[in-house]
C-alpha cells in the first residue's frame, strides 16, 4: 500500500498558488481536536445562545409551506455580538490550529511587494479566501478515511490506483 502523507492542491482562491497539506492519521487528528476542545465547546455554547435568538416565519406560497429564518425582533445586536464571538473562536483558535497541524507549504502567494509568507504570516495577515481554502483542505485531510483505515488492517487490499481517498465520511467541521 502506498499511503500518501501529503497532498498538493492548486488554489482556486489565488490563481497560480499551490499548497501542500499533511494527511493526519487518527492519533494526530485527535491531538489536534484535543488542543481545540475548549474553543469548540465555547463555539457550541455560543451557537446554542444564538439559536435562542432566532426563529422561523412560516407562510404559504403557491400552496406550499415556506420557512424563512429570522432573528427575533430586538435581538439583532446580541445576535451580532454572539456571531462575532463565534467567529473569533473559529478564526483565532480553530483555523490556526488546523493550519499549523496540516499546512506543509504554499507557493505562488506573496504579500507586500513579493515578500514570501510563512504559515504564521498567512494566519496573521493572509487573504481570507486563501486561508479559508487551505483550512478546508486541512480539515478534509485531517484523518484517514474509513476505507484507508481498513486498508491498513488488511494486507490484501489496496488503495485506488489514482491515490485519491474518499473523505466523505469525515465528520469534522470548521
Amino acid at each position: 500500500m502506498d499511503f500518501k502523507t501529503q497532498v498538493e492542491i492548486e488554489s482556486k482562491a489565488v490563481p497560480g498558488a499551490r499548497f501542500t497539506v499533511r494527511v493526519l492519521n487518527r492519533r494526530q487528528a485527535l491531538e489536534l481536536e484535543f488542543g481545540i476542545l475548549e474553543a469548540r465547546t465555547k463555539m457550541a455554547e455560543i451557537q446554542e445562545q444564538m439559536s435562542q435568538l432566532t426563529g422561523d416565519d412560516i407562510s404559504l406560497v403557491d400552496g406550499k409551506e415556506v420557512r424563512v429564518w429570522r432573528i427575533n425582533p430586538g435581538s439583532e445586536a446580541e445576535y451580532r455580538r454572539l456571531n462575532m464571538r463565534w467567529e473569533m473562536e473559529l478564526r483565532g483558535v480553530v483555523s490556526p490550529a488546523y493550519l499549523r497541524a496540516g499546512l506543509v507549504s504554499f507557493t505562488g502567494y506573496t504579500a507586500d511587494g513579493g515578500k514570501p509568507q510563512t504559515i504564521e504570516d498567512l494566519i496573521d495577515h493572509g487573504l481570507d479566501s486563501f486561508v479559508d481554502e487551505i483550512t478546508c483542505a486541512c480539515v478534509a485531510h485531517s484523518c484517514m478515511s474509513e476505507a484507508d483505515q481498513k486498508n491498513l488492517q488488511s494486507p490484501t487490499t489496496s488503495t485506488p490506483v489514482d491515490g485519491q481517498a474518499d473523505y466523505s465520511s469525515i465528520a469534522l467541521t470548521v
